[in-house]
């Protein structure tokens, strides 16, 4: 006796999508397996390293770090710690940047219904805080800053080193 088992891929679909295509499948009788998949994507990124003033003629988009900018010299002397500096230095840029980041860790973890431009703007205010922090952190330790401690200029046109696509460079000079 003969006995077959054949198997074959439906497709590949969005989590909100599979629950209604795995449970037609199964009210007709399907056995049904999903499988997660992981898809990547790669940008290519570069960072150059010169003093801000210098950047902000050269690099296109310069608009978050001059946000990120002005929220670090508001706080770098305010904060007693690397962390309580990143979070006085988020407040600064967006008051509600706490409860954004809520909304997208409940809705990674609990699959959370929203509205689809809702999701997209708290994801891209999160992409922009983790830019942000980065950029801070790059700035201090280039700068040899400490929170907490006098700035004393050192602020006024400080070394950085911002991330930007390949393409976002105006000139090679």
């Amino acid at each position: 006796m003969d006995i077959s088992i054949f198997m074959f891929k439906v497709g590949e679909y969005y989590e909100s999508e599979i629950k209604a295509v795995s449970s037609y499948l199964k009210d007709a009788g399907f056995k049904v397996e999903i499988k997660g998949l992981v898809t990547a994507r790669m940008d290519h990124t570069a960072t150059r390293q010169d003093r801000l003033s210098e950047l902000k003629e050269r690099l296109a988009g310069f608009e978050l770090y001059e946000r990120s900018m002005a929220a670090i010299k508001a706080v770098a002397e305010n904060a007693d710690s690397r962390e309580s500096f990143i979070d006085l230095m988020l407040t600064e840029l967006d008051p509600n940047w706490k409860t954004v980041k809520d909304h997208v860790v409940t809705e990674c973890e609990e699959g959370g219904e929203i509205d689809e431009d809702a999701r997209v703007a708290n994801i891209r205010s999160v992409a922009e805080y983790a830019l942000a922090i980065d950029f801070a952190n790059t700035l201090l330790d280039l700068n040899s800053i400490n929170p907490g401690e006098p700035i004393n200029g050192r602020l006024d046109d400080p070394v950085g080193r911002p991330l930007f696509p390949v393409d976002g460079y105006l000139t090679t000079s």
